[in-house]
C-alpha cells in the first residue's frame, strides 16, 4: 500500500478499486464492521417509523388504521434491531437486517395506496425513507440503488392501479426521481469515504508493519554483530547480503576487502594546521 494509491483514487471517480487484491481485502474488512452504522441506521428508521405511525394516529385522521399498526411493527422491529447491534457481540447478518426492515417499512407506504386514498404525505413518507435507504453505510451503493428504483416502480404502480390523475403521477414521478437521485449521491459519497478510510487504515499498518519488520532487523542485526572484534570479519559478513547486488563491481568488492585506494588527508593550509597536518 503507497500514498501514490490514494491518491489516484482521490482522482478517479469510480468506486471500485482498480486492483484487485484490494478490493478484495476491501470486501472482507466490510464483512467485519458495521456494528455503529447499523445501530445509528436501526435508530433513525425507529423514529421514522413512529412519526409516521404518529401522523395516521392523529393528524390525518383515516378510517383505515392497517398502516398504523404497519408502522408500529417497522418502528417494533426497528428498536429491536438497534438493541441487537448495540448490545449483542454476534451482528447477526446487518445488512439482510438493515434492508428487510427498510423494505418492510416502504411497502408499508406503498400497501397504505391500496387501502386508503392517496395524499401526498405518502409520497413525503416514501421518499425520506428512500434517503434512508440510500444513505445505509454497511450496504453497497448498487443494492441500495436498485432497490430505491424498484420501490419507486411499485410506488408509482400502486398509484397508477388506483387511478390517481396523470398530473399527480407525474409530479410525484419527478420528486420520486430527485429522491432517487439524491440517495445515490449520498450512498457515492458514503462508499467512497469508507474505501478512503479502508485505504488510510491500510497505508497506516502497512507502515506500521514495516517499521516493526526494521526494528526487528536492527536488533538481529546487533546481537550478530555484537561478538566480532575484527574489522575483516565484520566486513565480510556486511559483504555477504550484498554479493549478489556488486558482483559485478570489482571496485566495491576491492575497497570492502581493504585492496582499494585509500583515501588521502585534505591539506590544511596556515600556521595553525602545522602541527595537526604533520
Amino acid at each position: 500500500m503507497s500514498q501514490d494509491l490514494i491518491n489516484r483514487y482521490k482522482k478517479s471517480f469510480g468506486i471500485r478499486f482498480e486492483n484487485t487484491e484490494t478490493e478484495a481485502r476491501y470486501r472482507e474488512s466490510q464483512e467485519t464492521r458495521g456494528r455503529s452504522s447499523s445501530a445509528f441506521a436501526f435508530g433513525a428508521l425507529f423514529l421514522l417509523c413512529l412519526a409516521f405511525a404518529y401522523l395516521e394516529f392523529r393528524a390525518f385522521g383515516h378510517e383505515v388504521q392497517l398502516p398504523m399498526y404497519g408502522y408500529l411493527l417497522a418502528a417494533i422491529l426497528a428498536l429491536a434491531n438497534l438493541l441487537i447491534s448495540r448490545f449483542s457481540a454476534e451482528l447477526y447478518y446487518p445488512k439482510i437486517r438493515l434492508t428487510g426492515n427498510g423494505l418492510l417499512a416502504m411497502g408499508i407506504v406503498i400497501a397504505a395506496i391500496f387501502v386508503q386514498k392517496y395524499s401526498a404525505y405518502h409520497a413525503l413518507e416514501f421518499v425520506l425513507l428512500a434517503v434512508w435507504m440510500g444513505s445505509l453505510k454497511s450496504v453497497r451503493l448498487v443494492i441500495t440503488l436498485s432497490l430505491n428504483v424498484l420501490l419507486v416502480l411499485l410506488f408509482i404502480g400502486a398509484m397508477f392501479a388506483t387511478d390517481v390523475s396523470g398530473f399527480w403521477i407525474s409530479l410525484v414521478s419527478v420528486l420520486l426521481a430527485t429522491a432517487v437521485f439524491l440517495a445515490a449521491c449520498i450512498g457515492y459519497l458514503t462508499e467512497r469515504d469508507r474505501r478512503m478510510l479502508f485505504l488510510q487504515t491500510d497505508l497506516t499498518t502497512s507502515m506500521t508493519n514495516r517499521q516493526e519488520l526494521w526494528a526487528f532487523t536492527l536488533i538481529d542485526l546487533d546481537m550478530a554483530l555484537r561478538g566480532i572484534l575484527e574489522f575483516k570479519e565484520l566486513i565480510a559478513l556486511l559483504k555477504k547480503p550484498l554479493e549478489p547486488v556488486i558482483e559485478f563491481d570489482s571496485y566495491i568488492l576491492t575497497s570492502l576487502e581493504g585492496q582499494g585506494p585509500k583515501p588521502v588527508a585534505d591539506k590544511m593550509e596556515g600556521d595553525l594546521f602545522e602541527i595537526e597536518d604533520k
